[in-house]
């Protein structure tokens, strides 16, 4: 009875003109939209060194010519694809570097209190600052390799040489796989086509509830179970929406060939995993005793509006949130999707990306169990 009606659905899901139109075309039109407008940005700027500046506010004066060196060696390391140096550095005061700043001369300038110990200094956000960012975060994952190295009783020379080649940890460079920031417009372009889900599981419900609509009748009308017609409809619309999210990963990697950076596999199973929170978070909401034009309006809400948040329209509205209301960042599912992609590019993984998937994982489980719960109770009592 389940495969029936798993295979029921997916042919109701596929023969929806709306959902093909909606969760395929748009999605490979605005792709098509942002390699067009960004396609060439970074080619023709991708060689141009930084200006940045480093100050040394060190709390450990006994090691300054030590940390000065390992710094040193870790900017000298970065370069683009050509061997072009990604950073033009220099050291100077803070006041100094203050006044290059606000003058526009540098980017921006890491201030470093110790080994263990830098932060990057902006003033705003742009392809360059981004880059910055992204060495900054690179750099802390290897300083947690050196930390460990140290615990492990391995010299400075040795650690030092091993956060670039040997066994220790694989080859890597600080500025990540990808250097091209605008590849975060399509790391959001993927988490809004997997939350897409969100619209098709939201008629769930209401297809199998007599007092929600006349297919609904027909269901409770059924001798079969709700619940394994919930879950089949559930499943149903997970399975092609997963396939809808891996034809439009497909034709952004192999077709327009956009850089992800990041394992490829890994990619693609966080996209399935994504569209499968998504589903989950459309089949709580439809269980809702709402009218259908304001479940609808919640859905729209969480796509497009956290679309919107995660930078999918405005690129620099994620960071001014992360500065100012950093939450919204950590529990917008198109956020932590989109970041999860992120750290593939950057750590290649780590905490991050380990979080992120959790934080799916948990959502998706959490939205599940209210959906069978919610099928077990009864929409009207007689018929």
């Amino acid at each position: 009875m389940f495969s029936a009606l798993l295979l029921n659905n997916m042919k109701i899901n596929i023969r929806n003109k709306e959902l093909i139109g909606w969760c395929i075309i748009f999605p490979i039109v605005l792709g098509t939209l942002f390699y067009v407008g960004f396609g060439s940005i970074y080619d023709i700027q991708s060689t141009d060194p930084i200006p940045a500046a480093i100050v040394y506010e060190l709390d450990d004066k006994a090691n300054a010519s030590e940390c000065r060196s390992m710094i040193e060696s870790v900017f000298d390391n970065i370069k683009y694809d050509d061997g072009t140096a990604m950073v033009e550095y220099r050291e100077t005061s803070l006041e100094e570097a203050d006044q290059l700043l606000d003058e526009k001369e540098i980017n921006g300038y890491y201030l470093v209190h110790g080994m263990a110990d830098m932060e990057l200094v902006i003033r705003s956000s742009n392809m360059k600052t981004s880059i910055l960012s992204a060495i900054l975060t690179g750099y802390k994952q290897n300083m947690d390799i050196m930390i460990k190295g140290f615990e492990k009783g391995l010299t400075q020379e040795q650690i030092v040489s091993m956060m670039y080649v040997g066994d220790y940890v694989k080859e890597q460079n600080l500025g990540g796989d990808s250097h091209d920031p605008y590849v975060a417009y399509f790391y959001n372009l993927i988490a809004m086509c997997c939350l897409m889900c969100i619209q098709t599981s939201l008629h769930i419900f209401p297809n199998i509830r007599a007092s929600r609509s006349n297919l609904g009748k027909r269901h409770e009308l059924s001798p079969g179970s709700q619940r394994i017609a919930m879950l089949a409809a559930f499943f149903a619309a997970t399975l092609v929406q997963i396939c809808i999210s891996q034809v439009t990963l497909f034709y952004l990697l192999c077709i327009l060939k956009i850089d992800f950076g990041g394992n490829t596999g890994l990619i693609i199973l966080t996209t399935v995993i994504g569209t499968f929170m998504a589903s989950t978070i459309g089949l709580a909401i439809g269980s809702l005793r709402l009218k259908q034009s304001v479940l609808e309006s919640i859905a729209l809400m969480i796509t497009v509006g956290g679309g919107f948040l995660s930078g999918l329209m405005y690129g620099d509205i994620k960071w001014k949130l992360e500065l100012n209301l950093p939450i919204i960042n950590r529990i917008n599912p198109a956020s932590v999707l989109s970041d999860a992609f992120y750290h593939l590019n950057i750590n290649h993984g780590g905490k991050g990306y380990t979080y992120s998937i959790c934080y799916m994982l948990i959502v998706s489980a959490v939205f599940l169990t209210v959906g069978i719960i919610m099928s077990s109770k009864k929409s009207s009592k007689s018929l």
